[in-house]
């Protein structure tokens, strides 16, 4: 399981408004921010996914970019 973790900050920074991070949470970014300049075919294979049903799910969150695109034609 993985374990959020906080970025190390100097003595005196105050720690309530730094958000936990997880490894999950960063590949999930990293996949997000390749989908929007790359094929999904590239992204794929960025992330090493034998399937691409895989990688289709870590997309999820394009799904507002689509219809911002769509009403935009309109």
């Amino acid at each position: 399981m993985a374990t959020a973790r906080r970025p190390h900050l100097p003595r005196g920074v105050p720690r309530g408004d730094v958000p936990r991070v997880t490894w999950y949470g960063l590949r999930h970014t990293y996949a997000t921010l390749l989908a929007e300049r790359h094929p999904i075919h590239v992204v794929q294979a960025m992330l090493g996914h034998a399937s691409i049903t895989t990688t289709q799910r870590y997309l999820h969150a394009q799904e507002h970019h689509l219809r911002a695109a769509a009403e935009e034609d309109l």
